[in-house]
């Protein structure tokens, strides 16, 4: 599975969920999803993060991403743009109404999806939060390799990070069930692109992609992770691939929310 090539217009996608709210194959009204959640069955309030530098960058990128001759920016751990920012601001009015009220806010430790949470939820929202790395994006490029929770503690300090290893997302070591750690930046080629260095030369990648089964086997673990949750309601700030793989291949834009049920997720 491939990332979409361009990135998405996040003021923009949220004009149009609101036209196709009863055309979304997961999506139901308030009175359905407190029905599921009474009945046994869990409500998930899915939100994808707001349009990032590397979603610019995508848009623009000749040869695009997946042809030959594709360079990898080596944006790290990709920020929001301002125009994505706007965009979780933005989603803030839809996540004010979610029916049921999340009991629970889960979120992807990458960069982008905690700018996305706090601004979609507010930086204090009247629930839990737990950042879980079950819920980071499939590293597809350099944008998904993330940081020590060290770091990610200074620049969230009323978040909690101490759960965390210090490399929680992909690495060639995870890959291959060694358990000495290692640098997520390390070399390890597998991306099937290239990067600039400093003097303009093309080199392999300095981190290795996420094989499918590896990805596979996470969302798996996923899914189980939400079952196991005692909270009937769970909203869950994550990426395109991690809801693209959750959901049987539905497409979410940057900012776009969705509600649906635990039972509704693909096996």
């Amino acid at each position: 599975m491939k990332r979409p090539r361009a990135g998405h217009d996040a003021t923009g996608a949220q004009k149009k969920l609101a036209a196709r709210t009863n055309a979304l194959p997961f999506q139901w009204g308030s009175r359905g999803a407190s029905s599921a959640a009474s009945g046994g069955d869990k409500v998930l309030h899915l939100l994808r993060h707001g349009t990032t530098e590397m979603n610019v960058h995508l848009a623009k990128a000749r040869p695009a991403y997946g042809e030959g001759g594709f360079v990898d920016p080596l944006l790290w751990d990709t920020r929001l743009t301002e125009a994505g920012a706007k965009g979780a601001r933005a989603a803030a009015r839809a996540t004010a109404r979610l029916s049921p009220p999340p009991e629970l806010l889960v979120v992807s430790p990458l960069t982008r999806a905690i700018q996305t949470a706090l601004l979609a939820f507010g930086e204090r929202p009247p629930c839990p939060v737990l950042v879980e790395p079950l819920f980071r994006e499939r590293l597809y490029l350099s944008s998904d390799v993330g940081r020590p929770p060290a770091e990610l503690a200074t620049e969230f300090p009323h978040l909690e990070f101490d759960h965390l290893p210090d490399v929680w997302w992909h690495s060639d070591d995870e890959a291959s069930g060694s358990d000495e750690g290692g640098s997520g930046t390390s070399s390890g080629g597998g991306g099937g692109g290239n990067s600039r260095n400093r003097n303009g030369s093309v080199e392999p990648l300095p981190y290795a992609e996420e094989p499918d089964d590896v990805f596979a086997e996470r969302i798996e673990a996923a899914r189980a992770w939400l079952e196991a949750r005692p909270e009937r309601s769970i909203a869950v700030v994550t990426h395109w691939g991690v809801l693209h793989s959750l959901t049987g291949g539905t497409d979410f834009e940057n900012c776009e929310l969705r509600t649906t049920r635990l039972s509704r997720l693909a096996r």
